[in-house]
C-alpha cells in the first residue's frame, strides 16, 4: 500500500510540471459533489450483479482524483464487465469523464481484495493543453464498478478513509487543472444494501420544500415469510415534523398508523395498537392477527409489501431524518423492529435499513409586484384621502412607499409588513406612489403606480330634505302608511336631527312588529349612516301623545369617515310606520322644537367635519287624502266532488271550494238522507274530505267567511251512495312443479295460490309435509329452521303498505307454517286497489327419498278458526270466511334410470410433436350425468401433474422440459360412477426460443363523440389473451374538470366507489375481492381485484384469460376533447404504464400489450 501513498505525490508533481512556473499546491475553495450510487437497494440472489456507478457534479476545472472504496469481501465480490474477477490493480472502467486522448490520461488501481477495499486513481496528464481548451469537465460519471454477489445478506459499499490518504473527504481527492487539491465539496454515500428480508422506510418525498408539506412515509417489510404481526419504534425531530392523519387530523398518543397492505385481512382477527411520546418524537406500533390458526391453514402467508403508512406535517424547513430507534419497552428488537410469525415465533433473520433522509431545499422564489391600485378613480377633489395597496408574491414581504408631487417628493414611508399606504393631497397636482417590495432574503423590486390627478373642490350643491309616503290616500282603518325622510345632494353628511309633527288621532307609528312606539324607540334605517366601520350612534326622543318622532343617527368615528374620501350625500335617512287610527285627511312635516337650537324647519345636518350644514332645503310637509274603501262580500263559485255518483260504501269523496274574497276561512257540513252526520269548524282549507261507510244520498254545504266576517253558504249536489257488489267466493289451493319425484336430491318446488280473495291484505297457512321423503330449502340449498320464511310469492309485497311477515315452523314435524300482513292498512284501504288473485308464497323441497307423498293444508291448535289449516284477512283486518280450500296436492315417484359413463375419446388441439413452450389442451368426449373430471399428467412414465375432480372436460398444459407426455383422464358421474382412459402420447422437443406471455389490456368507450353537457359516457376495462389471469390493479386519469364518474344512479363515485362488475374475477366460488382508493378530486381512478381463493381457482384448471374487468360511467361536465387513460401511480412501483396483473400462480404478466387511452371528441 506504499504505491497507494504515492498517488497524492504523482498528482502534485503532475499538476506542478505541467506549467513552465511553479505553482504550489494548496487547498482551492470551490463547491461541488462526488456521489457513489447502487443500482439496487438489496440483494436478492446469489450471483447476481450490484453496479456502483462514482460521479461528479459541478466540480470546477476538474482535472484528477483518488478515492478509495470499502466492502465485505465474504457478501461481495468485484469483477468486471465480462464476469471476470478483479486482480490487485484492475483499474476503473467505464466513465464519460478524463477520457479526452488529447489531454492524455492516467487511471490506476491499487487494491487490497481480502480486506474489501478498492482504490482507484485517475487524472489527465496534459494540463496546458487542457486548461487552454477552456472546457473544463466538471460533472460526469468518473467510474463503474461490478459487485457479484457471494452471500444473501444484507451489507454496504461505501467511500471510505484509509490511512494511505492523509487529509482525504471520506476517503475521496479531487484536483483542478491548477494543481490545486479541492478541499471543498460535498460527499454522497448509498443507503446500505439491504438483504433478501428487510425492514425498511420509503418515503413519497425526500426533499422539504416547504412549511405544511405533508410527506408519506411507509413502513415496508420484504420477504418475511409468514408475517403474522409487528411492532416497531420510531424516531422523528418533533421541531422539524409533526405525525398526521390522512385527513390532516395530528395524532395523539394512543393514535394508529394508517393500515398497510399486510396485516389488514379482517378475517384473521385484526389488532391494531399505537403508543407516541409525541413530545420525544416517537411513534410506536403494533399490530398483529389474533386468529392465527385460521391464518395458518388459509395456506395463504404474507411475507412482502407495506405495513403502516404514517403522514408527517413539516413544521420547519430543514434536514432531518425519520429512523427506526431502539426503546426500553422493545429490549430485544432488532434497530426498533419486532416481528412475528404466524406460529407466534419471534423471526430474527432480517436486515433493517435503519433511516430515511429528508433534505431541505427551500423553494425560493423572488418577489413579484402584479400590481399598485388605487382605492380611488383620478381625478378627484382636494383633501380626498386615497389609499394605494400593493399586490405582491413572495416570502415574508416588506413595503416601502414614496409618493411624489409633480415630480417632488412629498412623503416617504419606511418598510413595513403593511401592504397599503394611504396620503390624503391637500392641494391639487399629479400624484405618484412608488413602492418597494423586500422578501426575507432580501431580494427587493419596485414599481410605480400610474398617475393620479388631484383638482380643485367645485361649490358645493345645495342639499335638500324631504318627506315621502307610500300611499297618499287613507283607505281603511288598519292599514299601514310608511313614511320616509330623503336627503338629496347633502355633501360628507356624518350626522343629522329631525323632529316630525303628526296627527295622533288619525296616525299611530309602529315597529314593523306592528307594535305602538315609545319614547325612545327609533324608526327603520334608511340606506344612509349605515356603514358600521365609522359606528353609526342611534337616539330618540318622540312624545307620542302630542304626535311627535324625534330622532336622530351620527357616525362614532368621523375622522376614519374623513380620511377614507368617500362622502355620503344622497339617500333616506329613516323609515317610520303609521298605522290608520282613522280615515280621515292628514298631513306629516317637519315642525321646530326647543329641543333643537338652529335647526332648519325641524331638521339638523352635520358634515364629515363635525360641523353644521346650513347650505340646504326643507320640503317641509306631506299630505295624505282619505277616501273609504269598497268591501266587497265573498261569493262561492261551485263545489264539487272528486268522485262521481253513485260510489260504493266505504268510498272516501273530496269536496273543493271555489270562492273569492278577502282571507277567507271556510267551515263544512254533510248530512245523509237529510241528517247530519258531521260538521267540520272554520279553517283555511277549501277541502273537505269524507269516507261515506253507508249506502245513503249525501249533502255538502259549505259556509265561506272573509276578513270582515261577511259569511255567504253553498250546498254540493247530491251524492248517491250505494251497497257493494255480493263478494265472489274466494279459492286456496297448493300447486308443485313436478308431480313425479325421479331422483333423491332434486328440488320440488311448491307454491300457495289464492283467486278471488278480494281486497286481501293478510294471511297465515299450515302446511304438512312428510320429513322423511321431503326437507325444506332455501333458494341455496341451506335447510329450513323455525323462523325461516318462504320466498315470496306475488300478493302481499307492495312495500308502501310494510309487508310484515312470519314463520313458526317445525321441521321435525314436517309442518311449514308462514303469515304475512300489511301494517299500513288504512293507506291500502284508502288507494282503493285491492289485491286478489296470485300466490302467497313459494317453498323448495328436498327429495330424501324417493316416494310417493303428499302435501297438504292442515288446521293446528295455534290457529283457531283457521279453514282446513289457512286464515285469510282483508283490508278491514278483519277474517274472511268466503272461500274454499283445494286441501293437498300429491307427488307420484318413480326410480330413475342410472345410465354408467362412457369416455367415447380424448384428443388434444395439436398435433405431436411441439416445441417446448407450447399450451396443449386436451378435449374428454363422454357420456353421463352430471360428469366430472380428473387430469394426470406423465412424463417419460413418471407422473408430474394431478388435478382434482371438476365440471370442465378440457385440461391445459403447458410442458417445460423436452420429453413424451402422457395424459389420462378419469370420469365421475353423480352416482360416483368412475371410468379412465389414457389419451396417445404427446412428444415435445425443445426450443431454443421461450414463449413469452402475451395478451392486452384496454380501455372500450360505448361513444367516442359526446354532444351535450350531462351525457353519459360508459368506459368497459378489457382484457385478452392473459391465461389463468386472478387479480389486478389499474389506475385510471380522467379530467375532472370535463368529466365526472358516476354510478348507475347517477351518483357521484366517492373514493371508494367500485366498479359495475365484469365478466372476470366474477365466479363466487373463488371468493372475488375489491379494493378501490380513488382521488376524485384529481382525476384519479385507481381499482383492484383478485381471487381470494387462488389454489381453489387453480385447483379446478378452469382459467380465465379474455372478458372485461367492469364498467366505469362517466357524466359529462364541459364540451371539449378529452381522454381517459391508464397512467402510473407513485402507490405502483413497477407497474406498466398503470396496470399490475397476476396470473394464478400469484406471478405479474409482463410482456402484455397497454392500450393506454381511450379519447372522447366534442361536437
Amino acid at each position: 500500500m506504499k504505491r497507494a501513498i504515492s498517488l497524492f505525490l504523482v498528482f502534485s508533481i503532475l499538476f506542478v510540471s505541467a506549467f513552465t512556473y511553479n505553482i504550489p499546491v494548496f487547498a482551492a475553495e470551490n463547491k461541488g459533489s462526488i456521489t457513489l450510487s447502487l443500482d439496487s437497494n438489496r440483494i436478492k440472489e446469489v450471483g447476481e450483479i450490484i453496479t456502483a456507478t462514482v460521479e461528479i457534479k459541478d466540480v470546477p476545472n476538474f482535472a484528477g482524483c483518488q478515492f478509495n472504496i470499502k466492502y465485505d469481501p465474504t457478501v461481495l465480490q468485484p469483477v468486471k464487465s465480462n464476469g471476470v474477477p478483479y486482480t490487485n490493480s484492475t483499474p476503473a472502467e467505464g466513465g464519460t469523464i478524463l477520457n479526452n486522448s488529447n489531454y492524455g490520461f492516467l487511471t490506476i488501481g491499487h487494491h487490497d481484495l481480502q480486506k474489501g477495499e478498492l482504490n482507484f486513481s485517475k487524472s489527465y496528464l496534459s494540463f496546458n493543453s487542457y486548461k487552454a481548451s477552456g472546457k473544463a469537465e466538471e460533472s460526469g460519471i468518473l467510474a463503474v464498478i461490478r459487485f457479484k454477489v457471494l452471500k444473501n445478506e444484507a451489507t454496504s459499499i461505501k467511500f471510505a478513509d484509509t490511512k494511505f490518504m492523509p487529509g482525504a473527504n471520506s476517503g475521496v481527492y479531487l484536483f483542478n487543472w491548477d494543481g490545486n487539491q479541492i478541499k471543498d465539496f460535498t460527499v454522497n454515500q448509498p443507503e446500505d444494501l439491504l438483504g433478501p428480508s428487510s425492514v425498511f422506510i420509503s418515503l413519497d418525498s425526500d426533499k422539504i420544500t416547504q412549511v405544511g408539506q405533508i410527506i408519506k412515509a411507509t413502513v415496508n417489510v420484504d420477504n418475511m415469510d409468514n408475517l403474522a404481526g409487528y411492532q416497531f419504534n420510531i424516531k422523528y425531530d418533533p421541531e422539524v415534523l409533526q405525525p398526521v392523519r390522512s385527513n390532516g387530523v395530528p395524532y395523539e398518543s394512543g393514535t394508529i398508523a394508517d393500515k398497510g397492505e399486510l396485516l389488514s385481512n379482517p378475517e384473521f382477527g385484526e389488532f391494531s395498537i399505537g403508543d407516541n411520546d409525541l413530545k420525544s418524537g416517537i411513534i410506536n406500533q403494533g399490530k398483529a392477527y389474533l386468529n392465527l390458526n385460521e391464518y395458518k391453514n388459509s395456506g395463504n402467508p404474507e411475507s412482502t409489501g407495506s405495513i403502516a403508512i404514517i403522514y408527517f406535517k413539516v413544521l420547519k424547513v430543514k434536514d432531518t431524518t425519520i429512523s427506526f430507534a431502539p426503546h426500553r419497552a422493545m429490549p430485544e428488537a432488532i434497530e426498533g423492529t419486532m416481528l412475528f410469525d404466524w406460529n407466534g415465533d419471534k423471526i430474527s433473520n432480517y436486515s433493517v435499513l435503519k433511516e430515511a433522509k429528508l433534505t431541505a431545499e427551500e423553494i425560493v422564489e423572488l418577489p413579484e409586484i402584479k400590481s399598485v391600485t388605487a382605492d380611488k378613480s383620478s381625478p378627484q377633489y382636494e383633501d380626498t384621502s386615497i389609499t394605494w395597496t400593493c399586490d405582491a408574491t413572495g416570502k415574508d414581504l416588506q413595503y416601502a412607499w414614496t409618493i411624489k408631487k409633480d415630480g417632488n417628493v412629498v412623503e416617504n414611508k419606511d418598510f413595513s409588513a403593511n401592504n397599503t399606504f394611504t396620503y390624503i393631497a391637500e392641494t391639487a397636482g399629479t400624484y405618484i406612489v412608488t413602492v418597494t417590495v423586500r422578501d426575507a432574503y432580501n431580494n427587493m423590486v419596485s414599481k410605480e403606480s400610474e398617475a393620479f390627478v388631484i383638482i380643485e373642490k367645485e361649490i358645493e350643491i345645495p342639499g335638500h330634505v324631504s318627506l315621502s309616503v307610500d300611499k297618499n290616500k287613507i283607505t281603511k282603518v288598519g292599514e299601514i302608511i310608511t313614511a320616509t325622510v330623503n336627503v338629496k345632494d347633502m355633501q360628507n353628511l356624518a350626522g343629522f336631527q329631525v323632529n316630525i309633527k303628526y296627527d295622533p288621532t288619525i296616525l299611530q307609528p309602529v315597529k314593523a312588529d306592528g307594535s305602538p312606539y315609545k319614547r325612545s324607540t327609533f324608526p327603520e334605517d334608511g340606506t344612509l349612516i349605515n356603514n358600521n366601520e365609522y359606528l353609526p350612534i342611534r337616539a330618540a326622543g318622540n312624545d307620542v301623545d302630542a304626535g311627535i318622532v324625534n330622532f336622530g343617527k351620527s357616525y362614532a368615528y368621523m375622522n376614519d369617515y374623513r380620511e377614507n374620501g368617500v362622502g355620503e350625500s344622497t339617500g333616506s335617512l329613516g323609515v317610520i310606520y303609521f298605522k290608520v287610527l282613522a280615515v280621515k285627511p292628514t298631513t306629516l312635516s317637519f315642525e321646530d322644537t326647543a329641543t333643537m337650537p338652529g335647526a332648519i324647519d325641524g331638521t339638523m345636518m352635520f358634515d364629515w367635519n363635525a360641523n353644521k350644514k346650513n347650505n340646504y332645503t326643507v320640503e317641509k310637509s306631506v299630505s295624505i287624502d282619505a277616501e273609504e274603501e269598497i268591501i266587497e262580500l265573498p261569493e262561492i263559485k261551485n263545489v264539487t266532488a272528486d268522485k262521481s255518483s253513485p260510489q260504493y260504501e266505504g268510498t272516501s269523496i273530496t269536496w273543493t271550494c271555489d270562492a273569492t274574497g278577502k282571507d277567507l276561512q271556510y267551515a263544512w257540513t254533510i248530512k245523509k238522507d237529510g241528517n247530519v252526520v258531521e260538521n267540520k269548524d272554520f279553517s283555511a282549507n277549501n277541502t273537505f274530505t269524507y269516507i261515506a261507510e253507508t249506502a245513503g244520498t249525501y249533502i255538502v254545504t259549505v259556509t265561506v267567511r272573509d276578513a270582515y266576517n261577511n259569511m255567504v253558504s253553498k250546498e254540493s249536489e247530491a251524492f248517491v251512495i250505494i251497497e257493494k257488489e255480493i263478494e265472489i267466493p274466494g279459492h286456496v289451493s297448493l300447486s308443485v312443479d313436478k308431480n313425479k319425484i325421479t331422483k333423491v336430491g332434486e328440488i320440488i318446488t311448491a307454491t300457495v295460490n289464492v283467486k278471488d280473495m278480494q281486497n286481501l291484505a293478510g294471511f297465515q297457512v299450515n302446511i304438512k309435509y312428510d320429513p322423511t321423503i321431503l326437507q325444506p330449502v332455501k333458494a341455496d340449498g341451506s335447510p329450513y329452521k323455525r323462523s325461516t320464511f318462504p320466498e315470496d310469492g306475488t300478493l302481499i309485497n307492495n312495500n308502501e303498505y310494510l309487508p310484515i311477515r312470519a314463520a313458526g315452523n317445525d321441521v321435525d314435524a314436517g309442518i311449514v307454517n308462514f303469515g304475512k300482513s300489511y301494517a299500513y292498512m288504512n293507506d291500502y284501504r284508502e288507494n282503493g286497489v285491492g289485491e286478489s288473485t296470485g300466490s302467497l308464497g313459494v317453498i323448495y323441497f328436498k327429495v330424501l327419498a324417493v316416494k310417493p307423498t303428499t302435501l297438504s293444508f292442515e288446521d293446528t291448535a295455534t290457529m283457531p278458526g283457521a279453514i282446513d289449516g289457512t286464515m285469510m284477512f282483508d283490508w278491514n283486518a278483519n277474517k274472511k270466511n268466503n272461500y274454499t280450500v283445494e286441501k293437498s296436492v300429491s307427488i307420484d315417484a318413480e326410480e330413475e334410470i342410472i345410465e354408467l359413463p362412457e369416455i367415447k375419446n380424448v384428443t388434444a388441439d395439436k398435433s405431436s410433436p411441439q416445441l417446448l413452450g407450447t399450451s396443449i389442451t386436451w378435449t374428454c368426449d363422454a357420456t353421463g350425468k352430471n360428469l366430472q373430471y380428473a387430469w394426470t399428467v406423465k412424463k417419460d412414465s413418471q407422473d408430474i401433474e394431478r388435478t382434482g375432480f371438476s365440471s370442465s372436460n378440457t385440461f391445459s398444459f403447458t410442458p417445460e422440459e423436452a420429453g413424451t407426455y402422457v395424459v389420462t383422464v378419469t370420469v365421475k358421474d353423480k352416482y360416483n360412477h368412475q371410468v379412465s382412459k389414457e389419451a396417445a402420447s404427446f412428444v415435445i422437443q425443445a426450443n431454443e426460443n421461450p414463449v413469452k406471455d402475451k395478451g392486452e389490456i384496454s380501455i372500450v368507450l360505448d361513444k367516442n363523440t359526446v354532444s351535450q353537457v350531462g351525457e353519459i359516457v360508459k368506459a368497459t376495462i378489457h382484457v385478452k389473451d392473459l391465461e389463468g389471469f386472478s387479480a389486478y390493479q389499474i389506475n385510471l386519469k380522467y379530467d375532472p374538470n370535463v368529466l365526472q364518474p358516476v354510478d348507475a344512479n347517477g351518483n357521484p363515485y366517492s373514493n371508494r366507489t367500485a366498479m359495475e362488475p365484469g365478466t372476470l374475477l366474477a365466479n363466487p366460488d373463488y371468493g372475488p375481492y375489491t379494493i378501490c382508493a380513488h382521488e376524485t378530486n384529481k382525476g384519479i381512478l385507481n381499482f383492484s381485484g383478485m381471487y381470494l381463493f387462488m389454489n381453489d381457482y387453480k385447483a379446478d384448471n378452469v382459467p380465465e384469460s379474455s372478458g372485461t374487468l367492469g364498467s366505469i360511467r362517466f357524466k359529462v361536465l364541459k364540451l371539449e376533447d378529452t381522454t381517459i387513460s391508464f397512467e402510473d401511480h407513485s402507490a405502483m412501483p413497477g407497474a406498466i404504464s398503470g396496470t399490475i396483473l397476476f396470473n394464478w400462480d400469484g406471478n405479474e404478466f409482463e410482456n402484455y400489450q397497454v392500450i393506454k387511452e381511450a379519447r372522447i371528441s366534442a361536437n
